[in-house]
């Protein structure tokens, strides 16, 4: 199946109103947005072991027992599988936005979002090779081979097995109180390094439910149902987000940014993975966290380095113009102005139950610097493109891999413990308007939620 996303949205100004030497123009919205993704997992596991019995039975069988006296057996088993995941996510909103002024607005919402997912095995096989070694001699060719090989197509794709169809595994009705206030300087290059201010606070209260694991299905009346079902949990979430924004203007077409995001849900989410736990319990909770990691949000790190129910994150910048004016054009984009930026991010987020300032730790953030090409353009002389490349360095590259090695109960200098990042990461990214460039920040702050 193709991975798509539909979105059906319409919006309506109501009469202005006059009031106090000011027009307000209300303006309600209402939208539907269906995304649905699909994707494979191909996983091969080998695992290989050996025991030596005075006598060993390599491979029982219904007829016969294979006796070899004073033998050495080796072992090795190989699965290999083929599992198809496919998710669906609904969201119906309905808003109103209210304009305070030429620069301020109040908005509401309510959303109501429905996530199901598919899980398919469309191929399982597994297939299991002994080796016999007597007196340092391989005596494997000389033993029948049904009896020291096996080889088992368990699922065919033709008949897959699903594990189960239409899992409904978050459910959600959110209302949404959000205040905006935005000054930006109407200068030459505004859209593309703009100056002034912004301001946005946003209250969310949730009412949620969540698959907290997969329990296995019991048919009452003999007929075949899916293999698992979902455990659910029922959820009451305040959410609270705060992001202010600061450009400063310097001679010369230069500028300085400043930037805080603080978001807070009063939940403590379990971990995605509880070895202790249930049947992927913690796994279905990814709609409530929030990640660092990625585009404008660390990016010196990979997305999803860390996730959360609490997140602070802060930025600076500096940028300068590299070319004001630009007389150049390939095919139909005509290229207008470009800038460069320099900055520097620090992030953190927190699971636990209670703010407690004594535990805080400015171990427990991540920092980055980097530096950044933006450039203007326009498509058929008029339509407006911006286009960036970035690139970023982690500055706790060994800090990261000790914290994912002690979660994992290992030391750094285990094979199995998880390796350093990348020193470099880049980005390159184009899109019709400013909010295309600016990553995961503009997904958390944005009042009109449509995830």
């Amino acid at each position: 199946d193709l991975n798509t996303d539909f979105l059906l949205f319409y919006e309506r100004s109501f009469r202005p109103h006059e009031a106090n030497n000011s027009r307000l123009t209300p303006s309600f919205f209402a939208a539907f947005r269906r995304r649905e993704i699909d994707f494979v997992i191909n996983n091969n596991t080998v695992t290989t072991d050996s025991f030596a019995v005075a006598t060993l039975f390599p491979v029982p069988t219904d007829t016969t027992d294979l006796l070899v006296p004073d033998a050495e057996q080796i072992r090795i088993q190989a699965e290999s599988r083929k599992d198809r995941f496919k998710d669906v996510y609904k969201t119906i909103a309905l808003g109103i936005d209210v304009p305070l002024g030429r620069r301020s607005n109040a908005f509401v919402q309510y959303v109501r979002r429905d996530y199901n997912e598919d899980w398919i095995l469309q191929r399982l096989r597994q297939r299991t090779q002994f080796y016999v070694i007597q007196d340092s001699v391989d005596i494997t060719a000389s033993l029948p081979p049904d009896l020291v090989s096996q080889d088992t197509l368990t699922i065919d794709p033709a008949e897959p097995f699903a594990f189960y169809y239409g899992l409904d595994f978050f459910d959600s009705h959110d209302l949404t109180f959000a205040f905006q206030h935005r000054h930006m300087k109407t200068t030459e290059d505004f859209l593309i390094n703009p100056t002034g201010r912004s301001m946005t606070l946003i209250y969310r209260y949730s009412k949620s439910s969540v698959a907290d694991s997969l329990a296995q299905q019991v048919s009452p009346d003999g007929v075949p149902r899916d293999f698992f079902i979902e455990d659910k949990r029922p959820l009451t979430v305040n959410e609270y987000v705060g992001s202010y924004v600061e450009r400063v203007g310097l001679p010369f077409n230069n500028r300085i940014s400043f930037q805080i995001l603080g978001a807070y849900r009063n939940i403590q989410l379990k971990e995605s993975f509880d070895p202790d736990g249930g049947f992927f319990e913690g796994r279905f909770y990814w709609p409530m966290r929030y990640y660092i990691g990625g585009l404008n949000l660390l990016s010196g790190y990979p997305y999803f380095t860390q996730s959360g129910s609490k997140l602070l994150y802060t930025r600076v910048g500096y940028s300068f113009p590299v070319f004001r004016r630009m007389k150049s054009s390939f095919l139909n984009f005509t290229f207008a102005k470009m800038y460069a930026e320099v900055f520097a991010e620090a992030g953190a987020v927190g699971n636990f139950r209670e703010i407690d300032f004594d535990d805080f730790d400015t171990d427990d953030f991540l920092t980055d610097v980097g530096g950044e090409l933006r450039m203007e353009m326009f498509t058929n002389y008029r339509i407006p493109m911006r286009v960036f490349f970035q690139v970023a360095h982690p500055l706790n590259r060994v800090r990261l891999q000790r914290r994912e090695a002690q979660e994992l109960g290992l030391t750094v200098d285990d094979p199995d413990a998880p390796g350093k990042i990348d020193k470099v990461r880049y980005y390159f990214g184009c899109g019709f308007f400013p909010q295309d460039l600016l990553g995961a920040v503009q997904h958390i702050v944005q009042p009109r939620r449509l995830d």
